[in-house]
């Protein structure tokens, strides 16, 4: 499954909520059993652990939303298709399918590509009127 999964407790569950075979992130940490890890892989564990509850939380809360919407399409504005194009970007299209977003990842990306465009296409050296002869 590589990195695509998240954590729930100690065991590892895929973005579309399946339960995998138990593992933990770091296998030698087992923070508060048998040998003392630093405090610093207990830390490490603990936010690991929580941030893949909010994230499983976040997941079935789309779903959820989801559901309610049905096959309808949402209106974005434009500020909203930008906030989603920049965080989706770095997660890439893989990442974005298993997440299971509102939009599918062709759309994000391409919002990101129209995003990268507008930004680079020389619109805002332009003033309105006739260009100056020098």
């Amino acid at each position: 499954m590589g990195s695509s999964g998240t954590m729930q407790g100690d065991r590892l569950v895929d973005l579309r909520g399946r339960p995998d075979e138990r593992r933990r992130v770091a296998p030698g940490v087992r923070c508060g059993r048998g040998r003392a890890p630093s405090k610093a892989a207990c830390l490490a564990d603990w936010v690991n652990r929580r941030q893949g509850d909010a994230i499983e939380y976040l997941l079935e809360e789309n779903r959820v939303l989801r559901e309610h919407l049905g096959k309808r399409r949402l209106p974005f504005t434009n500020a909203q298709r930008r906030r989603l194009a920049k965080t989706g970007k770095p997660l890439g299209r893989k990442r974005l399918a298993a997440l299971a977003s509102l939009v599918t990842p062709q759309t994000t990306l391409r919002w990101y590509r129209n995003l990268i465009a507008s930004k680079y296409d020389g619109n805002a050296k332009r003033g309105p009127g006739r260009p100056s002869g020098q």
